[in-house]
């Protein structure tokens, strides 16, 4: 999906967000031939719907990771990918399993080479959500099992109830923003296109 948008006039850059297994612009109107709409179950049961262009994958080199917080929706993590001299930066709030997976593969990947991001949001047999993202490099999926990060076993979770599993991902999260902070932010400056 190199070629989102149009990123012409001074170096602006097109915000990317993932969200129900795709890649969205949500700034892009209906005369966007990637226009569509996708409804979504909010916590409080009520249905929402998202709106915008809408990608399956996004392809480019990251030249730019950063953080940053916002006063009302918190911190994100923001990855400017460029691709095709058009630059996209895609920005995930750092407390769910996309900015998970992302960092991870910050973390993992060779960020010299291009990289291949999909999002997934499905619900499989076993009756189970699975969400997140895959990568690929050189045609190859990039691992993201990174040494060192804290972890439990099964049956720890079998056991430890909500509020220190939750508390447990709570750390596991800032872990990953600290390792990429120090590891990636400033190490892959490039000049965007």
């Amino acid at each position: 999906m190199a070629g989102l948008g149009t990123v012409k006039e001074g170096g602006r850059s097109t915000f990317l967000t993932i969200a129900g297994g795709f890649i969205w612009d949500r700034k892009a109107d209906s005369s966007n031939p990637n226009y569509a709409t996708q409804d979504f179950n909010r916590a409080d049961g009520t249905v929402g719907t998202r709106a915008g262009a809408r990608y399956a994958d996004l392809t480019g080199d990251v030249s730019k990771v950063e953080f940053r917080t916002h006063p009302q929706y918190g911190e994100n993590v923001n990855v400017t990918i460029t691709a095709n001299g058009e630059n996209f930066i895609l920005s995930i709030s750092t407390n769910n399993r996309y900015s998970q997976d992302l960092m991870k593969a910050l973390l993992k990947a060779d960020l010299t080479k291009s990289l291949y991001i999909k999002p997934y949001d499905f619900v499989g047999r076993d009756k189970r959500r699975a969400m997140g993202l895959s990568f690929r490099q050189d045609g190859n999926k990039v691992d993201l099992r990174v040494e060192g990060a804290p972890s439990q076993d099964a049956e720890w979770f079998k056991t430890a109830g909500s509020k220190k599993i939750k508390r447990f991902f709570e750390d596991l999260n800032e872990w990953y923003v600290d390792e990429v902070q120090a590891k990636v932010v400033g190490q892959v400056e490039k000049p965007a296109s």
